[in-house]
């Protein structure tokens, strides 16, 4: 069950590792030749990354404009991972344990995981939610 729930791992006094999830939504990375104007919303957690104000419609489905460019345009809805260092842990969140895949921006050592907003709501995942993850 890969898709797009970020986490973050931080250790309690305890040593073990705590997550903090965040939800992902279906989203639009414009690739480079992208030439529409849009403003910025807010900031995401994984910098540079940010949201734009204005949306984007294709085959019925509304989605947020990530910006800035990348090297290819990408929508993603139900997603895999983008992994920069591979590896699987176990999170536990809500009774419900998952096997994920982490991945870590090379400018912060800030390792996620993805999973979609539907399987969000369907294990009662919010953002800002703690889980364990079991290394």
């Amino acid at each position: 069950m890969l898709s797009s729930l970020h986490f973050q791992f931080f250790s309690d006094t305890m040593g073990d590792m705590k997550v903090i999830c965040e939800v992902s939504r279906p989203h639009y990375h414009p690739g480079p030749s992208f030439a529409k104007k849009v403003t910025k919303k807010r900031d995401l957690s994984v910098p540079p990354h940010w949201v734009a104000h204005e949306r984007i419609e294709k085959d019925g489905i509304s989605y947020a404009i990530v910006m800035p460019p990348r090297q290819r345009e990408l929508y993603e809805v139900e997603q895999e991972p983008h992994i920069h260092i591979p590896q699987y842990v176990t999170i536990e969140i809500n009774g419900h344990k998952l096997k994920a895949k982490v991945k870590v921006e090379p400018h912060a050592f800030n390792p996620r995981v993805h999973f979609d907003d539907k399987t969000a709501a369907q294990l009662g995942i919010n953002n800002g939610d703690v889980c364990e993850a079991i290394v």
